[in-house]
């Protein structure tokens, strides 16, 4: 047995020195890459509680008022009656951005068919709605009248999807 701790030393010695070398030499790449991700993680969640409180500084609000929405296929206009349907699905919300008559309530359909991502929790933080919409069915919620130029967004409760109503 002696023999063999004898052998085996120098190589387990050999190992563990080139161990320490290598590690000395990636620790500061992987302190490096440790602060990038904490510093993306921090931002996305400061941009889902932006998209929680309704802020147009969002990400997402940011980055739609960029595109024309008529173009996207991502718009919808309150027909007579001043009533809008939303559709809440897996992978969000479609159309992201309502249109509705200023000075009138309204009244937003939402619509769900299997729905089991987090867009089933609804928030409209400036009113002050939460709804836990069904995994198959359709939802009304009361909106109160809105000034003209009001830009209301709603999002889901993570704040992950979102989108938002403009009173014209």
């Amino acid at each position: 047995m002696f023999a063999f701790i004898l052998g085996t030393s120098p190589v387990f010695f050999v190992v563990a020195y080139l161990t320490m070398q290598l590690g000395a030499r990636l620790e500061k790449a992987f302190m490096r890459f440790v602060a990038i991700v904490l510093l993306v993680l921090g931002l996305v969640s400061v941009n889902n509680g932006l998209s929680l409180v309704g802020s147009p500084l969002s990400v997402q609000n940011l980055v739609g008022n960029l595109f024309t929405p008529q173009a996207a296929g991502q718009v919808s206009t309150a027909p007579p009656g001043n009533t809008l349907s939303l559709s809440a699905s897996n992978s969000g919300y479609s159309p992201q951005r309502l249109y509705a008559k200023a000075g009138e309530p309204i009244l937003l359909n939402i619509v769900t068919n299997n729905t089991y991502s987090c867009a089933r929790d609804f928030v409209i933080s400036a009113i002050g709605v939460e709804k836990l919409l069904p995994q198959s069915g359709t939802v009304p919620v009361n909106i109160p009248a809105q000034p003209s130029g009001t830009v209301m967004h709603f999002s889901c409760s993570m704040g992950m999807y979102t989108g938002e109503i403009i009173f014209q």
